[in-house]
């Protein structure tokens, strides 16, 4: 029993000290930071800058809805769904299914063997997406980069491509 007693007391230390995992699927709202347990499904909501989600631990489904400065760790995962504003960073290398984001002006979205990455950026962004196949939705006038294996800009002219036809 005392055994018992202490595991249970150090599973109570561990929750109170751990702050992005106080719950089974890791996150709370409104906390800036949030890691997503291994095989778990996370779905994280701020409103300030500085919003993270560390979701890259072979985890099924991972969201975030962010403001500027953002920062989303969907390696591996499943599905990856995010929103964020200017200065974000998102990396859904390697996603097995889908990852799709919105991004503000100045934004880098990484994608590299991704199997369908979807990207619309709200104003200049780097999407990289070598081996990946990727889409990315550009406003007119805006310089969105787009890197990866042979990238297209489709007859819209506001969609770019790499491993993926014109929509």
């Amino acid at each position: 029993m005392k055994g018992a007693c202490a595991l249970s007391l150090a599973a109570v230390l561990l929750h109170l000290v751990l702050p992005g995992c106080r719950s089974s699927t890791g996150c709370r709202a409104g906390e800036p930071f949030c890691y997503c347990p291994a095989g778990a499904s996370c779905t994280q909501t701020c409103s300030g800058p500085g919003c993270s989600l560390h979701c890259a631990n072979g985890n099924a489904s991972c969201a975030l809805q962010g403001g500027d400065t953002c920062s989303v760790s969907c390696q591996n995962a499943g599905t990856c769904t995010s929103t964020c504003g200017k200065g974000s960073t998102i990396a859904c290398q390697y996603v097995k299914a889908s990852c799709t984001t919105t991004v503000g002006d100045g934004s880098r979205v990484h994608c590299e063997g991704a199997a369908l990455c979807d990207v619309t950026c709200t104003g200049v962004c780097d999407v990289d997406c070598p081996g990946g196949h990727c889409r990315v939705h550009c406003p007119r006038g805006a310089s969105c980069a787009l890197s990866g294996d042979s990238p297209v800009t489709c007859p819209d002219g506001v969609t770019r491509v790499s491993g993926l036809p014109c929509p």
